[in-house]
């Protein structure tokens, strides 16, 4: 999830101007110190995914080691010195108190278990000042971002299949292997100024980076079968995108479908990638044709950029608490579903209805510092 905020929010920025600056009159476009405030941030059941399983991890080592003793340079473990920061150790001992004895509890046990079963698409929601997420009818601003984040879907499949992760990573080492260590800092950090002698060393990083990530994001690639579709790219109405995206050749990317929509009633801009089944890499050639073919068109979502307008209340309360900074807070998700449950039942009630019981079970003030803890661990600025 840290990656995938990585490489779409470091896409976004390389390649703004390339649709920015469509048909915005001179002088109109988005000042810098705005831009800087233009994120995309996690969003969707992924997110009560990671809580529920942040809090196995801290209920198991709570067990196996003193309180305060960590393991450098693990992600995990950075999060729990982090969050173990926030209390005195009284305090601390509470909180471990109440973990186990909730854990030890039926329901809570179930509950949690049943929000660790599945992770789902990678679900990211654009953030931005609210001067330019206001409408989506007639706003430039947001039809141009449409645009960009098509591109970032676009570029991650093509990243994914440029070169091995294997080569990038060399070509980085070789290039940078005799650089010192605060040299390298510089160029891998983005929030550290870029040292002016050293502009090649940065883009050999980020270059190896992304193509490390986007083949984490997408871990079947070239995987597909000659039984799978070729890439589709499907702009539903309303969903042009102006210019066009970088080109692809469509055999290359079997397995994979791109969509763009434009929703009016929610309001919304939708974008997504989705890829094939994993079961269905490989048909069995003792598969009936009809059922081989059946079966090479399951595809399931894989990352959905979505943008927002303050006309939706789902998203208005979101962006209530990102203006806050309190966005990776327990409200966030859980006033949102009980909105959504607010309405018929459909296919995805029940999961909702556990995640919801679940978030009311949690919503104390540790695990809110907890889920702030990790949503700042896992959002990557720029």
């Amino acid at each position: 999830m840290k990656c995938g905020s990585e490489i779409i929010n470091t896409y976004l920025k390389r390649d703004w101007n390339i649709y920015m600056l469509q048909d915005i009159p001179e002088g109109q476009g988005i000042p810098e110190e705005k831009k800087i405030g233009i994120q995309y941030y996690h969003s969707g059941g992924n997110m009560i995914v990671i809580i529920a399983g942040m809090l196995c991890y801290l209920y198991d080592k709570s067990k196996q080691r003193p309180i305060r003793t960590y393991i450098p340079g693990d992600i995990l473990e950075d999060i729990r010195q982090s969050f173990e920061t926030n209390f005195s150790d009284d305090d601390l001992g509470v909180f471990y108190g109440w973990l186990a004895r909730s854990i030890r509890d039926p329901i809570f046990k179930q509950s949690l278990y049943d929000c660790t079963l599945n992770l789902s698409d990678l679900d990211f929601i654009l953030m931005a000042p609210s001067e330019y997420v206001n409408v989506l009818k007639n706003n430039v601003y947001l039809k141009n971002l449409h645009g960009l984040s098509a591109t970032i879907i676009r570029n991650i499949m093509i990243t994914a299949y440029s070169n091995s992760a294997a080569n990038a990573l060399a070509t980085y080492n070789t290039a940078t292997a005799n650089l010192t260590a605060a040299n390298l800092a510089l160029i891998q950090n983005p929030a550290l100024p870029q040292n002016p002698a050293l502009p090649q060393y940065k883009a050999a990083y980020v270059n190896s980076r992304m193509v490390i990530i986007s083949q984490m994001l997408l871990p079947f690639h070239q995987q597909f079968g000659p039984q799978w579709k070729n890439f589709g790219f499907y702009k539903m109405p309303g969903g042009a995108i102006v210019p066009p995206l970088p080109p692809v050749n469509g055999p290359m990317y079997k397995g994979y479908r791109q969509t763009c929509n434009k929703i009016d009633a929610v309001p919304m801009y939708l974008n997504r990638l989705k890829q094939g089944y994993l079961p269905f890499f490989n048909i069995p050639p003792n598969i009936p044709p009809d059922n081989a073919n059946t079966y090479s068109n399951k595809y399931g979502e894989c990352i959905d950029l979505s943008i927002g307008t303050l006309e939706n209340p789902l998203y208005s309360h979101k962006h209530a608490n990102y203006e806050a900074g309190t966005y990776y807070t327990i409200d966030t998700i859980l006033w949102e579903l009980e909105q959504i449950l607010l309405k018929p039942p459909d296919d995805k009630t029940t999961k909702r209805t556990m995640r919801r019981n679940f978030l009311t079970l949690i919503n104390n003030r540790e695990v809110n510092i907890l889920f702030y803890t990790i949503g700042t661990m896992i959002q990557y600025i720029i």
